[in-house]
């Protein structure tokens, strides 16, 4: 499960943007999302719920090295099946402005210009 936001400016950077220029409905509380399960201890919970012994808890963290922004910019928009469908919702100019903007945090955030963006995802292992 991906991780908490913070830890994960590859679909944040995109996202947080795409929220200050759209007007998108806030999700329910508690609805499904990306980051539902990321924070510590909330999925090992939910496995020894389960009733699963020996559960063990790791947060894996890496780079999504897409290598200059247009390509982080294609990469999201061809995976990220939220991007997509709010991205669909804005005229043109709306979208540059947001690839624009997109375009200046990554910058920002890395400036070395490969747009290598942060990823953590937890991962939960237990025996049955």
């Amino acid at each position: 499960m991906w991780g908490v936001p913070d830890k994960n400016v590859w679909v944040t950077a995109i996202m947080g943007t795409i929220q200050q220029n759209i007007s998108l409905p806030a999700p329910a509380h508690g609805a499904p999302g990306m980051f539902r399960c990321g924070s510590p201890g909330f999925l090992a919970g939910l496995f020894r719920q389960a009733g699963f012994n020996n559960v063990s808890e790791k947060e894996i963290t890496g780079k999504l090295a897409c290598g200059n922004n247009e390509r982080y910019w294609s990469f999201i928009n061809e995976v990220a099946a939220p991007v997509v469908a709010a991205l669909s919702k804005a005229d043109e100019a709306t979208t540059e402005k947001i690839k624009q903007q997109v375009f200046e945090l990554v910058d920002q955030k890395y400036p070395d210009k490969k747009a290598a963006l942060d990823y953590g995802a937890v991962v939960v292992t237990g025996e049955k």
